[in-house]
């Protein structure tokens, strides 16, 4: 099997490693305040996850996490009820925690095939790695267009500044999403899968999927209801 290899230039002069910090169990943890007004549902998501050390992942297979305004408040509450008390404005919205781990993951009850098919997708090429955030997403972006296009090269240039904290993602043999939920719960954010199009036959070398952690790598706020296009799109 071809190997591929992604260039990533990476300016560091000063790496700063990941400093522990505590992640709130979604069942037991106690958040003692929390509420949102007139935002839309994936903001709210992305503040839990920033404010509480929630880690989330959160897929979008259409546009009614960004298209809807809600309000919510609560006190003394468990981050799953907050989750809850968000997405009951979302219709066809349910959530549920990853077994083994402290990861929320937010989804469509049914998703379409083309999400279901990208976050199962599984490379025994992606091993144990260090990098900073932006060079972990570009990594397995890279690593999920070889599995899609295998004949098709891949390359990228990630630069990075001497404050970039630096996370190990111990990943092996893992799902597309089992990957996602790993970056969420090391970098204590939320990953999130922006509305992909019908199929995977002709996608971009865009990333569809951000990282929001606490440190601020990854925010990509600005992009994160664009759904994902096709190359032949405009």
């Amino acid at each position: 099997m071809k190997r591929l290899l992604l260039l990533l230039a990476v300016a560091v002069t000063a790496a700063v490693e990941a400093q522990e910090v505590a992640i709130a169990s979604p069942s037991t943890t106690r958040i003692p305040q929390f509420s949102v007004s007139g935002t839309s549902p994936i903001q709210a998501l992305l503040k839990l996850a920033q404010s509480e050390n929630v880690p989330l992942g959160i897929v979008e297979d259409d546009q009614q996490l960004c298209s809807s305004e809600i309000n919510y408040f609560g006190k003394d509450v468990a981050p799953s009820a907050v989750v809850a008390g968000i997405l009951s404005n979302v219709h066809g919205y349910t959530w549920r925690i990853v077994p083994g781990s402290n990861v929320l993951v937010i989804a469509p009850s049914e998703m379409r095939p083309v999400t279901t098919r990208l976050l199962g997708l599984t490379d025994s090429d992606f091993v144990p790695v260090k990098n900073n955030l932006q060079g972990l997403e570009a990594m397995l972006w890279v690593h999920v267009l070889h599995i899609l296009y295998p004949n098709a090269s891949s390359g990228g240039s990630i630069l990075s500044s001497s404050n970039d904290r630096i996370y190990y993602l111990e990943a092996k043999d893992q799902t597309v999403e089992g990957i996602l939920n790993e970056l969420a719960e090391k970098t204590k954010g939320a990953w999130v899968l922006r509305p992909l199009p019908a199929t995977l036959d002709n996608l971009t070398g865009d990333l569809p999927f951000s990282i929001f952690s606490i440190d601020g790598q990854g925010d990509k706020a600005a992009v994160v209801c664009l759904p994902v296009r096709e190359e032949n799109q405009p």
